[in-house]
């Protein structure tokens, strides 16, 4: 994907605090194949196995997260949740992120 169009998606993913992150060279040559990873520090991003797993294996509309020094935001945007198993996948996911300390930010 080109520069151009990469910070396209990221200022409309992330606004404002779009300013300054940089793509960060982490995980498995799948999971750098389906999500796109930025940070304003790359060097303190840690991706734990568990965290990737759960990312390769969710099923769902790819989530846009973002982990800042005001806490954490899961977005599955154009999707809806409604069955139980659905959500506890969700509430799980964001438990595997809130293990983690550096804010970071994932995109699909």
């Amino acid at each position: 994907m080109g520069d151009l169009l990469q910070r396209q998606i990221l200022q409309l993913a992330l606004g404002a605090a779009a300013g300054g992150v940089r793509e960060v060279h982490t995980g498995s040559a799948a999971f750098q194949q389906k999500y796109m990873r930025w940070a304003q520090n790359p060097g303190e991003i840690r991706l734990s196995p568990a965290l990737e797993t759960a990312l390769l294996n969710w099923k769902s509309v790819p989530p846009l997260v973002k982990r800042t020094s005001e806490g954490l935001t899961i977005e599955l945007r154009g999707a809806r949740l409604s069955k139980p198993a659905d959500l506890q996948a969700l509430v799980q996911l964001g438990e595997l992120f809130l293990r983690k300390s550096p804010p970071f930010e994932i995109l699909p």
